[in-house]
């Protein structure tokens, strides 16, 4: 699903100035806000980047570390960060809290949530999000354990083809209908896939990361790490 909401910055960041569709500055940001280094987040970097740039090939992804999952304040922090220093015009994240689309609403900027619906909170300025469907996680496992046949140290990795990950309901009306129907394309080929071929899709190909690192003073900021970088 993330690769599927890159595609929907992708084409926002290329849209004509004077489209509806396009972001507020014009630029070639965006912004990334992620919790920890780990491989969940890394491999969701990588999916959205490549999506981003499969529809503009010149769009920079930069990521700010904060070492939490839940936090208003560094969130918040890490947006207005992104909005006045690195000029992002469209923001998205791994990390929980609805803060990072506020504050680029506020600013006019446009957003890609997480895990939930947050147009519904925030507006229209939250273009789609990557969601799970945990009834489809949790079946396989209720099913093992109504039956008496529970599998020790099975894993089950359901997809988009299983209906364990979705984007959110409907797309914000700030979303080119052109796109919206290329996604939605994009998602069906995805949800036919299975296996490794689902896994080739997306990721077929190599990767090529440049980090920078920048450490920033986070004292004043409750429950965050005293340090944080960047990537680019």
């Amino acid at each position: 699903m993330r690769y599927l909401t890159g595609l929907v910055a992708g084409d926002a960041l290329r849209a004509a100035k004077n489209s509806p569709y396009a972001t507020p500055r014009n630029g070639t940001c965006v912004a990334y806000i992620a919790a920890y280094p780990i491989p969940e987040v890394q491999r969701g970097i990588n999916a959205f980047t490549l999506g981003c740039k499969a529809r503009f090939a010149d769009c920079v992804v930069k990521v700010v570390w904060t070492g939490t999952w839940h936090s208003v304040e560094v969130e918040g922090a890490a947006a207005h960060f992104f909005w006045n220093e690195e000029k992002c015009d469209l923001i998205t994240q791994h990390s929980d809290t609805t803060e990072p689309q506020t504050v680029f609403k506020a600013y006019g900027g446009l957003g890609i949530g997480y895990n939930s619906d947050m147009r519904e909170v925030v507006g229209n300025s939250v273009l789609t999000a990557p969601m799970l469907e945990w009834g489809p996680i949790f079946q396989e496992f209720v099913d093992q354990v109504a039956a008496d046949n529970w599998v020790t140290n099975y894993q089950a990795w359901p997809g988009a083809a299983e209906g364990a990950v979705k984007l959110m309901p409907t797309f914000s009306p700030k979303v080119d209908p052109a796109t919206v129907q290329y996604v939605e394309q994009q998602h069906d080929l995805l949800k036919a896939a299975k296996g490794i071929n689902a896994f080739h899709h997306t990721f077929c190909g190599p990767l090529l990361k440049r980090w920078a690192y920048q450490f920033a003073d986070t004292t004043a900021m409750s429950g965050a790490r005293a340090s944080g970088f960047l990537q680019e």
